[in-house]
């Protein structure tokens, strides 16, 4: 189950995709899981109350937080309502992710062995694409809100689940300037935004997927999203995505490299900006070595990089080793060109081809 932070009633369910049958829709009483989430959301409202401070209990004023001017009513409550009642009402505002018909999809064209809807050992489709549009930059470049609940990343059975949604709500009515992210001075033009936002994204998904190796390099590209939580594996894990999505095997990876990787950087660091060649070459050089387990040399192709790229950085070493700092640094780097070329694929997949087999017509060479 995932909640978008986006708070309204739907009549009509909201397509995220067609080709991969996903829907956004508010959650039904006649669904079977729908008064297990609400005993258990009860429960953890009740923990954290429970072990709360008396500065934090504020926090957990459910009935002010709804009852907020912000709302302008939406939620049905009143002096009378109890907790109960909140959480009810929450509940039938807040939007799910979930799988809603698969019949016509792209999993027509699978058999049994290699659907990917509904294995119980492996990460949730819903999971994945909502890890991929969180990380993705916004499509319609307004500001879409993301994700507020994740069960498989935030467990429903933990005790912080509802703290995440109250905190959500409670984020949505400040109107002090301090939450940037949350600029609208309504609700109704946060849920417009976002509505705006998934229409993009499911406009970009639906028209890249056309056969069934379009969907296995988008689940290789959402895979390697879910798992980065070593320095080395973020890393390598959008080294790989722009690997498969960039370099030509007829050429070398560090030549590819080399080429075409200044097309898709944009970042605002002047120092990589005007040295990308070079950069291209560093970071190959990094994970050449790590890969084949050379970490003599690893150690000469980190100094490198820092003496190069990080020369402005002072480190806290209190916090991280010298070269877990480097290689981060390496990391989020990457996963910036990483997110551009995954747009750049979504948007224009025959010219990324072209460009991937140096075709020199594609449209990031003129």
């Amino acid at each position: 189950m995932v909640i978008y932070n986006m708070f309204c009633e739907i009549n009509e369910p909201i397509c995220l995709s067609e080709k991969l049958g996903l829907y956004l829709v508010n959650p039904l009483k006649r669904d079977g899981y729908y008064g297990r989430i609400k005993k258990m959301l009860y429960k953890n409202l009740s923990q954290e109350k429970k072990h709360s401070r008396k500065w934090e209990k504020k926090e957990y004023d459910i009935k002010k937080i709804l009852m907020d001017s912000y709302w302008n009513g939406m939620f049905n409550i009143s002096s009378k309502s109890d907790e109960k009642d909140c959480i009810n009402e929450i509940l039938n505002k807040i939007v799910m992710l979930v799988q809603f018909d698969i019949e016509g999809t792209i999993y027509d064209e699978f058999d049994e062995k290699r659907l990917h809807s509904e294995q119980i050992d492996e990460y949730s489709l819903e999971h994945k694409i909502s890890m991929l549009q969180n990380w993705l930059p916004s499509m319609s470049e307004k500001n879409f809100t993301g994700i507020l609940h994740d069960d498989e990343r935030d467990s429903l059975f933990g005790t912080n689940s509802f703290l995440h949604i109250l905190s959500g709500l409670e984020l949505k009515i400040q109107k002090n300037g301090n939450f940037s992210i949350y600029k609208s001075q309504n609700n109704d033009e946060d849920v417009k935004n976002n509505k705006e936002e998934i229409f993009n994204f499911k406009s970009a998904i639906d028209s890249y997927i056309e056969e069934k190796s379009d969907f296995y390099k988008l689940d290789f590209i959402m895979d390697h999203l879910i798992e980065q939580t070593s320095h080395y594996q973020h890393f390598l894990s959008p080294f790989y995505i722009i690997e498969m999505i960039l370099v030509n095997p007829k050429d070398s990876i560090r030549n590819q490299l080399k080429k075409k990787l200044k097309y898709f950087y944009n970042g605002d660091y002047d120092i990589i900006k005007n040295n990308m060649e070079k950069f291209a070459c560093s970071i190959y050089d990094i994970r050449s070595k790590l890969v084949h387990g050379d970490f003599k040399n690893y150690e000469k192709e980190i100094q490198k990089y820092k003496r190069i790229f990080m020369k402005d950085y002072e480190l806290d070493y209190f916090e991280f080793t010298e070269n877990h700092w480097v290689i981060g640094n390496a990391a989020i780097m990457l996963d910036e060109i990483a997110k551009n070329l995954v747009m750049a694929l979504l948007k224009s997949k025959n010219d990324m081809i072209k460009f991937k087999n140096d075709d020199k017509s594609s449209i990031y060479f003129k």
